[in-house]
C-alpha cells in the first residue's frame, strides 16, 4: 500500500524550483545523474523533464507509484503506458499530484513535455516542471519552474495511486458524542496561527484541489490564506481568508 501522498510529491517538487542544469544547454543535472548513475551530457540524448518526475518518486521512496516501479525518461513512452492503466489516465477533472502530459506542436500522438500538477485553475493547471524555462524553450529549458498551462495543450494526466490524505489526529479527533464534528471545538483560524487545526485546514483545502506552497505544514501563512479565499469565493462565503464556523462547516460538509 502506498505511503506517499500527493502533497508529499508536490512539496518535494516545489522545493526544487530554481534548480538548473550546469553548464547551460548540457542536460547535466542531478536528476539525470541519479537516473543514469553518472553525470551525462548531451543536448539531444538526455532531456530530463520526465526524469525529473521519476526522481520525485524515487527520492520519496515511492518508485512503485511511477511506471510500475520502473524507469522512464520519455514523455511519449510514459503516455503510452499511462493510457493502458485502467482508471488512471484522465482527460478532465485534474487534481494536484497528477502527472500531466503536454502537446506543444499539434501532434497528439506524442507528448512534448510533462509536469506534476500543483493546483487546478479554471482553464488549466499550475504545474512544477523540470527542464523548462521562465521564458524561451518550454520543453528543454534547463530549469525547474512553476508554469501555468491551459487545457488546450494538455493531452491528459496520469493519476498515481497515492495514499489517501486524511485529517486523522487533527480534525478527525474533534468529535461530539454522536461521532460528528463539534464546531465548538474548532478554532477560528487566521494568518499567523499555527498548530494541528491549521494543518487540518490545509489538508482539507489541498483535498479540494487548492495549492498551498509548502503543503500542510501547520503554519497559516499567506498561501493558506489565499487558498482559503479562493475556496470561500467559490462557495459564496465571506471572502476574508479567516476560517470561522461558516467556513469550517462548508469544508467538512456539515
Amino acid at each position: 500500500m502506498a505511503k506517499t501522498t500527493a502533497s508529499d510529491i508536490i512539496k518535494l517538487a516545489v522545493s526544487q524550483i530554481g534548480v538548473k542544469e550546469s553548464p547551460a544547454n548540457s542536460n547535466n543535472v542531478k536528476y539525470n545523474t541519479a537516473y543514469y548513475g553518472r553525470e551525462v551530457y548531451g543536448d539531444i540524448a538526455y532531456p530530463w523533464c520526465m526524469v525529473f518526475i521519476w526522481w520525485l518518486f524515487y527520492a520519496s521512496s515511492a518508485s512503485s507509484l511511477f511506471y510500475d516501479g520502473g524507469r522512464c525518461a520519455g514523455c511519449t513512452t510514459f503516455m503510452k503506458w499511462a493510457k493502458k492503466q485502467t482508471g488512471r489516465w484522465k482527460l478532465k477533472d485534474f487534481r494536484p499530484g497528477d502527472i500531466v502530459l503536454y502537446d506543444f506542436d499539434g501532434n497528439k500522438n506524442d507528448s512534448d513535455h510533462c509536469g506534476i500538477v500543483e493546483s487546478v485553475t479554471k482553464n488549466g493547471v499550475v504545474a512544477i516542471e523540470g527542464n523548462t524555462s521562465e521564458a524561451g524553450s518550454q520543453s528543454n529549458g534547463g530549469m525547474v519552474c512553476r508554469k501555468t498551462r491551459p487545457n488546450t495543450v494538455i493531452l491528459g494526466v496520469y493519476r498515481p495511486a497515492y495514499k489517501t490524505e486524511t485529517t486523522t489526529g487533527t480534525v478527525g479527533t474533534i468529535v461530539n458524542n454522536e461521532g460528528g464534528f463539534d464546531l465548538a471545538k474548532l478554532k477560528t483560524l487566521k494568518q499567523g496561527d499555527k498548530g494541528a487545526q491549521v494543518k487540518a485546514l490545509q489538508t482539507l483545502l489541498i483535498g479540494y484541489g487548492y495549492s498551498i506552497y509548502g503543503g500542510a505544514d501547520g503554519d497559516f501563512g499567506s498561501y493558506t490564506a489565499g487558498a482559503l479565499k479562493k475556496y470561500q469565493q467559490k462557495k459564496l462565503l465571506t471572502t476574508d481568508g479567516i476560517c470561522g464556523p461558516q467556513s469550517w462547516a462548508s469544508l467538512l460538509g456539515l
